[in-house]
This record gives C-alpha cells, structure tokens and sequence, in this order.
C-alpha cells in the first residue's frame, strides 16, 4: 500500500505567506520523489480555526490518505525536515515555530524533566500548525468520544457535519484556550503520548519572518546540550 499523506493548511483570509508557498512547493516535489502520495487541502474564509480545523478534519477522514499534517499559511519549513516527520512510526507528532513575539519563545509545552524517544521530546502540548496525526488515532478518538463530538456547521451557506475534535475554550486559570491546547489535552487523557522533533528548523511569518530551531533554543537556554 503507498504512503498517503492528506496536507491540510486553514488560512483564514485565504492568503499563504511566501515561506509556506515556496515550503509546499518543495515540499509536494520532494513527496513525489520519496514515492507519497498526498493530497492537498486549503479551507479558505473560516476565520474560526477551530471550525476550520474540524472542517479540513472531515476532508481528511473523507479521503483514503492514512497520515493527517496539519501546515499553517504562516509556517516554513524544509521539506526533507518534514518528511523526516511524516515517516515517523510515532502516532502523533510535531514540529515547533517560534513565537511572533520580540523575545525568542516557542508555543509548546514539553514535559519535565525532559522525556527523550531517541531524538523526539514528549509534549504536554503541540502547536496546531506542524503536526502529523495517524488516522488510526482520528477513528479512535471517534469510537470513544463520537456522539459527544458530532456536530453541524453551517458553512458557505450549507450545513456540514462534522467531529467537533478541535474545540477552543478556557483554560484551568481562566484563561483563553486555543484549540491545539486543548485537541493536546484529549489526546493526552486519551492515552497517546505526544512528541516533539526540537530539531526542526521552522519560520513563522507575520510583519516580520521569525526564525527559530527549538532544540538550540534549550540549549542556549539551558547553557548545556538539550
């Protein structure tokens, strides 16, 4: 059976940044040299990423792809990088970009002390926008939690149902919580472990392009090698 990879980028306002364009273009090149076949899906106009999510998540269960890799329109990335990810055996795994924010940060949260699978970190939580899901855990987390998750957008004027896995909300101290945070959360309560490649090189773009590799972050942190 051939590798299968569904791509799913939401983008609010329908705009891809340069470095996300020329990344999925590399990206789609470099899939069809390593024997992939992937699909490709851009749900433009939903500024709910929530819904934009779950939307791009029926696409995929629409489809015959076995891996989901979520991009965002403002991640870059190296494609050989994200291969390296895809083809990973782990069933959930991701990749961080750093923060727009004037100090270097990153929007994840790694499990300490540090909890090392070869050279993959363990999460608490991943970022929405470099992630790659098996379908095996999408199916599982509808036979456990399905009537609890069905759901009904309307959206471009028809009504689509859809498994309302990504879900913003607040968070245990009252504050705002994203829906990769708390899609994270289930999973992990769930039982699947969630890991981090710190050795990804990812940009970010906003008013500025931001560059950032995670595992020299902890080590210039840290003074010591992650």
């Amino acid at each position: 059976m051939p590798k299968s990879v569904f791509i799913a980028c939401p983008s609010g306002d329908g705009k891809f940044f340069h470095n996300t364009t020329s990344s999925l273009v590399n990206l789609a090149s470099h899939l069809t040299q390593e024997g992939w076949d992937f699909s490709f899906a851009v749900l433009p106009g939903n500024s709910l990423i929530d819904q934009a999510r779950n939307l791009l998540l029926k696409s995929f269960l629409d489809s015959k792809c076995e891996d989901l890799l979520w991009i965002d329109a403002d991640v870059g990335f190296d494609s050989g990088e994200v291969i390296k990810l895809i083809e990973r055996p782990e069933k959930v795994v991701g990749g961080v970009y750093p923060s727009k924010t004037p100090t270097e940060g990153y929007p994840v949260k790694v499990i300490e002390p540090h909890n090392w699978n070869g050279d993959l970190i363990e999460a608490w939580y991943l970022p929405g926008g470099m992630t790659r899901i098996k379908r095996s855990v999408i199916l599982d987390m509808i036979e456990r939690y399905g009537e609890d998750l069905e759901c009904v957008y309307t959206f471009g004027g028809n009504e689509i149902p859809v498994y309302h896995m990504y879900r913003t909300g607040q968070s245990e101290n009252g504050g705002y919580c994203g829906e990769d945070v708390s899609f994270s959360n289930a999973l992990r309560m769930s039982g699947y472990k969630l890991w981090l490649d710190p050795n990804m090189s990812l940009t970010h773009a906003g008013l500025k392009v931001w560059e950032g590799n995670y595992k020299q972050y902890l080590e210039a942190k840290n003074g010591t090698p992650a």
